[in-house]
């Protein structure tokens, strides 16, 4: 009696918690369902960022796909190398700056007191991270972020619903703001509106209209574009919410020395030389933080790529990769 050969792809079982499958198991299967775990990622967003359709990556991570294997298998294997490439990045961890704790100083206050703070300042010197940090420590702090696509009232009161009840509203204005409303009454909470010199007239009158119904802090962040409407228009549009701030900071473009050296020491422990602090210090004067963290990273990468410890002068080849 002649056996029928086995059809292709038979025997072959993941399982697609743990990834462990039999030795007839795809390539590479079992190390994607280790990355899927370890990032958290869905098979949607996997095989979209593989370049497969979804049901041809399930059926090949069950070995059932019928289609080229082996292409499959070079985009998955292609995948998880960017994958590998982007974990080895240089890591920036937050750094308490005195940037930092001035803008958290009026998220507090405008929590606390239930008020309405105003913080601006240039861009790249840390304004985002120090809310982002603020957000995630504490209770009933939502974040919201501006921009020129969130600048009318339905717009922006879809943002701050979708942050307080992580339910996106579709339904008209005024009703997408009783739903605000109910959420953040009674809460002792603050809606931080980063990026917030994009927001129309109408629109800033109307987080300031959920403030008065709800009674929660309210805090504008953004550049001095920000400061420049609220003040040409106090004695017009926006009298009744000028009158209603307690709280503004004005951020200074001049980063301390001291918060370059955190940072710095942050991010390169041991290797963080003085020569390579001096010179960022001297960086840091065109563009803030930021420029300091992006050529900090970029020089991390150019060391990688070419084997090589991180030096003063991959810093300096850096800046060639900046707009300064």
């Amino acid at each position: 009696m002649v056996k029928k050969k086995a059809q292709r792809g038979s025997g072959r079982r993941i399982d697609a918690k743990t990834g462990k499958g039999t030795q007839g198991s795809g390539p590479y299967v079992r190390e994607l369902c280790e990355y899927k775990i370890r990032s958290r990622i869905t098979w949607r967003k996997l095989a979209r960022g593989i370049g497969v359709a979804e049901s041809n990556l399930l059926a090949y991570r069950d070995g059932h796909y019928r289609g080229n294997v082996d292409n499959v298998a070079a985009k998955i294997r292609d995948y998880l190398h960017r994958a590998m490439q982007r974990n080895q990045a240089l890591v920036i961890p937050y750094v308490e700056t005195t940037i930092a704790r001035a803008v958290q100083e009026v998220l507090a206050l405008a929590q606390l007191e239930g008020t309405i703070g105003v913080v601006y300042g240039p861009a790249g010197i840390g304004k985002t991270l120090a809310i982002e940090d603020y957000c995630q420590r504490h209770g009933y702090a939502y974040f919201v972020t501006a921009s020129p696509a969130v600048r009318t009232p339905s717009a922006i009161a879809r943002e701050m619903l979708y942050a307080t009840a992580e339910s996106r509203g579709s339904d008209t204005t005024s009703r997408n703001v009783r739903r605000l409303t109910e959420r953040l009454y009674g809460t002792e909470s603050v809606v931080v509106v980063d990026e917030a010199q994009h927001l129309r007239l109408d629109a800033l009158e109307l987080a300031r209209a959920v403030h008065d119904a709800t009674g929660c802090g309210l805090v504008f962040c953004g550049t001095a574009v920000l400061y420049d409407n609220l003040t040409r228009h106090r004695d017009e549009l926006l009298e009744q919410l000028f009158s209603r701030v307690g709280f503004r900071r004005c951020v200074s473009d001049e980063v301390p020395p001291e918060d370059v050296v955190a940072v710095v020491d942050a991010a390169l422990g041991k290797a963080a030389t003085k020569q390579i602090k001096k010179y960022l210090l001297e960086r840091a004067e065109l563009g803030g933080l930021r420029i300091v963290t992006r050529q900090l990273k970029n020089a991390a990468r150019m060391a990688d790529l070419a084997g090589e410890s991180l030096s003063l002068e991959h810093v300096r080849e850096a800046e060639k990769t900046l707009m300064v």
